[in-house]
């Protein structure tokens, strides 16, 4: 599964490339597809995450946020966790794509970072001029701890043995309880 900057998802065969389905979205399509039981979640220009049935391409529903997404989903919890260039942080139902909640980051330039999630909490970086780390409640949203870097955190977090490892344009990778 891919998105293209010709507005499409797309999926394609594995063994040879070939296109099995493509569905169009209102703009560019520059997150990554995520995949879990049958669906794909994909984030568009258009303002809207999409969530398709990964065997037919067909649009099981849409859900807006505030600007371009950019972020790629992860899905736990039953939920979907994406960034918005409106500066959010959201929590979609994944089956039914309601709002739970959403949480603004202190950025100027959006969320580009796609959320991690582990150990209850949602793992998300913010751009200049906050510049940090967040961890967010999964279930809530509310921000548990924030750790400010030198500059925007584009990247996404990894997490492994209870550490958080977030680079940051000021050249420093940090390694976080």
């Amino acid at each position: 599964f891919v998105g293209g900057g010709d507005h499409n998802v797309y999926a394609l065969d594995a063994s040879n490339g070939h296109i099995l389905w493509s569905v169009p979205t209102g703009g560019e399509v520059n997150s990554s597809p995520a995949v879990y039981r049958g669906v794909v979640y994909v984030g568009s220009y258009d303002h809207q995450i999409y969530a398709l049935d990964a065997s037919t391409g067909n649009v099981i529903w849409t859900a807006s946020t505030g600007d371009y997404v950019y972020s790629s989903p992860t899905i736990a919890n039953g939920r979907v966790y994406v960034g918005s260039h409106d500066n959010y942080v959201y929590a979609f139902d994944a089956v039914t794509g309601a709002l739970d909640w959403k949480v603004l980051t202190g950025g100027d330039y959006g969320v580009w970072s796609s959320p991690s999630v582990a150990y209850g909490r949602v793992y998300v970086g913010a751009t200049i001029p906050d510049s940090s780390l967040y961890a967010l409640d999964a279930k809530t949203g509310r921000t548990l701890w924030k750790f400010t870097t030198g500059s925007t955190v584009f990247g996404s977090p990894a997490i492994a043995n209870g550490i958080v490892f977030i680079g940051s344009v000021d050249s420093n990778i940090y390694a976080l309880d």
